[in-house]
């Protein structure tokens, strides 16, 4: 695919790039693929949390993990791109490098409306909340 092609229809200046600084972040963030089953375990053998806070926080983990996995994805590919001699180049693996840290930056910003969730529900009555504020509701309806 030419230069003009990668940069118009792919993503701007995409044939100028010549190095994946997306780090490998396993070291990092330790051992994300246990989250859950650790979550699962400690909330059915050391300690109870009662519904529906147990679903929220169940929540967290579940999103962090998938997080953690689609920046890994999404770093291979970027790194399968870079590393790759012009001709073997596939536009499959920039794609997909696109796709799965856009998925990763959802879930990183998605985090702040968890915590102001969870906030919500530790304290129904702070900043003017109710318990019925937390409902998600289509606008223009009334509760």
């Amino acid at each position: 695919m030419s230069n003009y092609a990668l940069d118009r229809f792919v993503a701007p200046h995409l044939s100028e790039l010549t190095e994946c600084n997306a780090r490998e972040i396993s070291s990092i963030v330790g051992q994300s693929e246990f989250w859950l089953v650790h979550f699962i375990l400690n909330t059915t053998l050391r300690f109870q949390i009662e519904d529906p806070a147990r679903q929220l926080i169940f929540g967290f983990p579940r999103r962090a993990q998938a997080a953690v996995d689609e920046y890994q994805m999404g770093q291979v590919s970027l790194a399968r791109w870079v590393g790759a001699s012009r001709e073997d180049r596939r536009i499959s693996d920039v794609l997909r490098a696109l796709r799965h840290l856009e998925a990763f930056l959802g879930f990183f910003t998605r985090r702040s409306c968890w915590v102001k969730l969870w906030q919500r529900m530790s304290n129904p009555t702070s900043a003017g909340c109710s318990r019925g504020a937390m409902v998600p509701r289509r606008s223009g309806l009334s509760p």
